[in-house]
């Protein structure tokens, strides 16, 4: 999945990031094996974070992890082999230890996946015990506490906030 480019458009615009579908993401249908469509979401979100703040890894370094605590997909349409799509990301939620983020999956203006990601903030320890969690949840229960979000990742953020065009059901 090359990256074409990472666009930004206006504050309140989603973030833009495209990639061509590779051979090998593609099913016997001809189509993006479903599960394929989440690593584009992390993908998304990996681009969108670098556009707004820099590398993932230096907020790592500060401390704070992201943890996916749900992720939901509603598919609409199929791409194909070589096709480029268009991944837009924005904020739906913020919260103060949580966020939620909308990832939509285009291909020449028709959306073809709709994507939802609830995400928590949580420390970073010595033991990288994020690392192991598979979700919020998990992490909870494991002793792991949410963490604030700090006022510059809240503040990029913030510019990203807009609201679902459409709701899951």
């Amino acid at each position: 999945m090359a990256a074409q480019d990472v666009a930004r458009t206006s504050v309140a615009a989603p973030l833009a990031y495209r990639l061509r579908v590779r051979y090998g993401e593609c099913d016997q249908q001809g189509v993006v094996f479903n599960a394929h469509y989440f690593a584009y979401f992390d993908i998304a979100l990996t681009e969108a974070w670098r556009e707004l703040f820099g590398p993932y890894l230096e907020m790592y370094e500060r401390g704070i992890d992201m943890v996916v605590a749900e992720a939901r997909a509603r598919f609409l349409g199929g791409a194909r082999f070589d096709e480029e799509l268009e991944l837009r990301w924005w904020v739906t939620r913020l919260g103060t230890t949580a966020m939620n983020i909308r990832i939509d999956v285009v291909r020449d203006g028709t959306s073809l996946v709709e994507g939802e990601h609830i995400l928590g903030a949580t420390r970073t320890g010595n033991g990288n015990e994020t690392t192991r969690c598979l979700g919020l949840a998990l992490c909870l229960g494991r002793g792991v506490e949410p963490t604030p979000l700090d006022g510059g990742i809240r503040g990029g953020l913030g510019k990203c906030i807009q609201a679902a065009a459409t709701h899951f059901i």
